[in-house]
């Protein structure tokens, strides 16, 4: 089994454009026979969350969690089921930064 895990995820193109410049920058590499791919994507993108994770924790950026009030029943669960998500991504953030 792999070391690492695939992830897939949508991304707005204006986004991808500067993942692509990044990569593009630190990371080039010869075209491959698709010809579309001009650098490593996974060390781009690897880069780009451990940075983003390490300014997360560190307390350099904030991001406010914004719950919209729940107007049904479904809102609400939906609501209770991102907190809950929440704070077991910050333990988990917790155990990885030793904090």
């Amino acid at each position: 089994m792999a070391a690492n895990k695939l992830i897939n995820f949508r991304c707005p193109d204006d986004l991808l454009n500067a993942i692509e410049t990044y990569g593009r920058e630190k990371y080039p590499a010869v075209p491959n026979k698709r010809g579309s791919i001009e650098y490593d994507q996974s060390k781009a993108i690897r880069d780009i969350l451990i940075s983003g994770l390490e300014v997360l924790t560190n307390g350099e950026v904030k991001i406010e969690k914004q719950i919209p009030a729940p107007d049904n029943k479904s809102d609400a669960i939906a609501a209770q089921i991102i907190a809950q998500f929440e704070e077991r991504f910050q333990k988990i953030e917790n155990a990885l930064f030793g904090e």
